[in-house]
């Protein structure tokens, strides 16, 4: 253990000495940039931060007294936090800090803490370690039997999907995924799994479940309400892979007689609405430019026996889907170039056409029939003009 404590007063702490105290060698007057795991006891308020040239405007304050957070440039910019008691329970724990190509993850005491998901400035080439107390009185930080160990670890795959139904008038969802390397499962790998109904910006653990001999894990949810929601599914780092991740959209949306429907996708999914009156799914699906969509979609059979009936529209063009049964179901499945599509779906033999296409026809009618009635009319008109002049020569 090195032990090099700050030879600032605290009250001197700030400015352009301020490389002590809360500031834990990061900025004085500016940003350092940088990255680093901090363990914080002490909660500062926006002001602290705002005098840091080169920080986020209008900078909130810490969390919370007691939190762990990835920070980057400044002290005052959280990527990601959890707050966490043990920052100042005054005991010893194991910490283990991971860094992969684009994620950050932090466990204490062999439990997974923090997580985050971005892009990362690979530029930087050293490590540093400060330790900074509040005020005096304050616990002490320190930092003891300090490792760095690098795996040429491989990154598996890790697939998630949902089907929704209505079983005795509850609302339940089946997880699906699989987690495999080059197409062969991974056994027994736990998966943590999230929702979210904030857009990803708050996850609420869900559950965690272990995929069988073939990779594959699954789980039955019960959430109380249809809704938008998005699933995360996390498999963290072993001695033999990389951890990854996988978020995905998930809509539910009420149909005719207690069923639904439900949507997972990679795209983003507004305006999802069932026009009972003429059977039609419609909804938007969005994503980045380059990439491609997909839409799994469940229809209950009860809505639609026959499937080669049902058609697929895109932007109000007919495209081909594949489809399987799955028990009292459907489960229809397309993919798209990415930007922003309409999608409609109609699960009648009919559609109703377009109201330009309407409008044509009935002006054309239109204009047979008085076309006509003026043929009708004129042929009337000489007739009688001819008995006329007849009447008169005689």
């Amino acid at each position: 253990m090195i032990s090099a404590p700050s030879t600032v007063d605290y009250n001197d702490s700030f400015g352009v000495n301020g490389v002590s105290g809360g500031r834990l060698g990061f900025n004085s007057l500016s940003i350092i940039p940088g990255y680093g795991i901090e363990f914080d006891g002490w909660q500062n308020i926006p002001w602290d931060f705002q005098q840091v040239a080169g920080g986020q405007q209008n900078p909130q304050g810490d969390p919370s007294p007691n939190h762990i957070a990835l920070i980057e440039d400044s002290t005052g910019n959280h990527l990601a936090y959890a707050n966490d008691t043990r920052v100042t329970d005054n005991n010893w724990h194991q910490v283990s800090i991971e860094v992969q190509e684009s994620s950050v993850s932090v466990s204490v005491d062999q439990g997974l803490v923090l997580q985050w998901s971005g892009e990362l400035n690979n530029t930087f080439d050293g490590f540093g370690f400060s330790g900074a107390n509040g005020q005096v009185g304050s616990n002490w930080h320190i930092i003891d039997d300090f490792s760095i160990t690098t795996h040429n670890l491989q990154k598996p795959s890790l697939t998630t999907s949902c089907i929704s139904s209505i079983s005795q008038s509850s609302l339940n969802v089946k997880i699906n995924g699989y987690l495999t390397f080059i197409g062969a499962g991974i056994s027994e790998a736990p998966i943590l799994i999230f929702y979210s109904i904030t857009g990803g910006k708050s996850w609420q653990d869900l559950t965690l479940v272990h995929t069988g001999s073939d990779g594959s894990y699954s789980a039955l949810w019960f959430p109380s309400v249809t809704g938008d929601y998005m699933l995360k599914a996390v498999f963290e780092a072993d001695e033999n892979y990389l951890g990854t991740s996988n978020i995905i959209n998930f809509s539910i949306v009420p149909c005719i007689d207690q069923n639904v429907f439900s949507i997972t996708s990679n795209s983003t999914l507004p305006e999802l609405s069932f026009n009972s009156d003429n059977k039609e799914l419609s909804f938007s699906v969005s994503g980045d430019n380059g990439t491609t969509g997909y839409v799994n979609v469940y229809i209950p059979k009860s809505l639609i026996n026959d499937i080669s009936s049902l058609k697929v529209y895109l932007d109000n063009n007919q495209i081909q889907y594949t489809s399987q049964s799955q028990g009292d179901g459907w489960l229809l499945y397309f993919t798209y170039h990415h930007s922003t599509h309409s999608v409609t779906i109609n699960l009648s033999s009919q559609r109703s056409t377009s109201t330009a296409q309407p409008s044509t026809l009935t002006l054309d009618w239109v204009k047979i029939a008085i076309l006509v009635f003026m043929g009708i009319i004129t042929a009337i008109v000489v007739v009688v003009a001819f008995v006329y002049l007849g009447r008169k020569k005689r």
